[in-house]
């Protein structure tokens, strides 16, 4: 059976840093199995198929019925993780690509119409033949196109949403991600290299060729990774600084002006709202707790900073903003600022 490393580096990248219990690549359902909610996901299909060739202008699905489209489910690295706030255990499903030059399925639009038929496949895959809780479905790759890549982030916030007005008992949290670029090599690259030294598993192709250059003493100064990797380097950068500094600027106007209502800000601390809304991760701010140090209250569950040190404050509170910001999402952001009635604030800086 032939594993491709990009697929193994993804698979190490679930288990040691995901902390997934369960780990399988290469992913299918079983022609045995029955599909739960068989009848509520075909009217599912048949409306988010609706809805994508009316209003996303590049061609997703073709003339299958939903049986064929989730019988033909596979994904690439599938991982379960343990019990959930939510109630129950959680899955992260991840599509991966290594295209040496860059992801191409065609042309732009070929390829922003396959990268969204495997997302949308694998999310009704996952609530057909799966009972979790929370799910996470990724598409991952090193090299991306920074137009098709924000292309494709903004039909998902969408689509997710749509699933959601679908779905009536199915997965409380379904979220869509792609991390590409400098994204995969932060969030996936580099912590999994961290861990290389803890990791004795000869199925781990990827650790174990690591393991092997090191063995050989390869020159590292001579075979370094590149400075994206380094997420202090990434967040010094030119492009990390302008988009940073516009959003800190613009909030602290508004704040001042006091644009900022409860409801605003209520919205800005739901994470599906930013999800939708900017394509954020996190939610936007996140209420600073003066008893817990700050240092604390900016980084995630892996220890990375998510949050600027400074806080806002909003009347009589504080709040920490999230500093996960790329230039593809200012257009979102600014969108958001005129909403509020401030045009010249979202233009500035």
């Amino acid at each position: 059976m032939k594993i491709e490393i990009c697929q193994s580096l993804i698979f190490s990248w679930l288990r040691h840093v995901q902390g997934c219990v369960v780990t399988q690549t290469s992913w299918k359902p079983s022609p045995t199995w029955g599909v739960a909610r068989e009848c509520e996901l075909t009217q599912a299909f048949e409306a988010i198929r609706s809805f994508a060739n009316q209003h996303i202008g590049v061609q997703i699905f073709k003339n299958g019925d939903f049986d064929q489209f989730i019988r033909q489910a596979e994904i690439d690295v599938l991982g379960v993780r343990g019990e959930q706030d939510a109630g129950g255990p959680g899955v992260i499903a991840v599509d991966s690509a290594f295209h040496e030059y860059g992801l191409q399925y065609g042309n732009a639009d070929e390829t922003i119409g396959r990268v969204l038929k495997k997302l949308i496949r694998a999310a009704f895959a996952i609530e057909a033949y799966l009972d979790v809780a929370d799910a996470s479905i990724v598409f991952a790759t090193p090299k991306m196109a920074e137009a098709v890549c924000g292309d494709i982030q903004r039909h998902l916030a969408t689509l997710e949403l749509r699933l959601a007005e679908q779905r009536s008992s199915a997965i409380p949290r379904l979220r869509f991600r792609i991390i590409a670029n400098a994204d995969f090599s932060n969030n996936i690259l580099a912590p999994v290299l961290e861990q290389r030294d803890a990791v004795a598993d000869t199925s781990e192709l990827f650790m174990r060729a690591q393991q092997l250059m090191r063995l050989c003493h390869i020159d590292q100064r001579n075979h370094s990774f590149p400075a994206a990797i380094d997420p202090v380097a990434r967040a010094n950068s030119e492009e990390g600084r302008r988009i940073g500094e516009h959003v800190r600027t613009t909030m602290a106007a508004l704040a001042a002006s006091g644009r900022l209502s409860a409801r605003t800000v209520g919205n800005l601390l739901d994470p599906r709202y930013c999800k939708a809304r900017f394509n954020l991760g996190l939610p936007f701010l996140r209420p600073v707790d003066r008893a817990v140090p700050l240092s604390r209250q900016r980084i995630d569950a892996n220890g990375y900073s998510r949050y600027w040190k400074q806080p806002l404050r909003i009347g009589d509170h504080e709040f920490l903003m999230c500093s996960q910001w790329f230039v593809w999402q200012r257009n979102a952001f600014d969108n958001w600022v005129r909403d509020l009635g401030c045009p010249n604030t979202g233009r500035a800086a």
